[in-house]
């Protein structure tokens, strides 16, 4: 699965729970594609520490199964895409 990076990660201010999902849309299946915390911390390039700062003040969508955080992909790349910044 080839990854997309955003052209600017996401600051702490850049990431928000209001992110538009439609859980009907799963064109390329990454609904369902789940990432673990390590996961989005290599993708993103931030500490660990950092997305659970993140999740605690209600900035980044998670789910919880068990003791286990994960992350929605479809979630993500929203995230992403609502961050990326274009030169004018």
């Amino acid at each position: 699965m080839a990854s997309k990076h955003p052209t600017q990660s996401p600051s702490s201010e850049g990431v928000n729970v209001a992110v538009a999902t439609n859980p009907t849309n799963t064109s390329n299946n990454s609904y369902s594609i789940l990432l673990t915390r390590e996961e989005l911390a290599s993708r993103w390039q931030y500490h660990v520490e950092t997305l659970k700062k993140w999740e605690v003040a209600g900035k980044l969508p998670f789910l919880q199964l068990g003791n286990q955080i994960r992350y929605r992909l479809s979630v993500i790349e929203e995230i992403e895409k609502n961050s990326e910044v274009h030169a004018l």
